[in-house]
């Protein structure tokens, strides 16, 4: 979401600001503003946690066929990829 942000033009700290006071609030992405709009904090944890999420997901999506979860699929690795994993 900040990344899209940033790609928008808007500022990521800004972003991150309305973004925790909205109904898009979320402990991750106060972490992620806290740490200057980055990854870096929240990788050594998060990131094996997404790693399961993403794991599952792609277990039960695969297992009832469903191929509108490629989207999400493709995001989380993305999300994992700038975590380095």
């Amino acid at each position: 979401m900040l990344g899209l942000g940033t790609t928008l033009g808007l500022d990521r700290a800004a972003l991150s600001r309305v973004l925790s006071r909205s109904s898009a609030a979320s402990f991750a992405l106060d972490r992620v503003a806290d740490a200057g709009g980055g990854l870096d904090r929240i990788a050594s944890h998060a990131g094996s946690l997404l790693a399961k999420d993403v794991r599952l997901f792609a277990e039960i999506a695969d297992r009832v066929g469903l191929r509108d979860g490629a989207v999400l699929r493709g995001a989380a690795l993305a999300a994992l990829a700038a975590m380095g994993r």
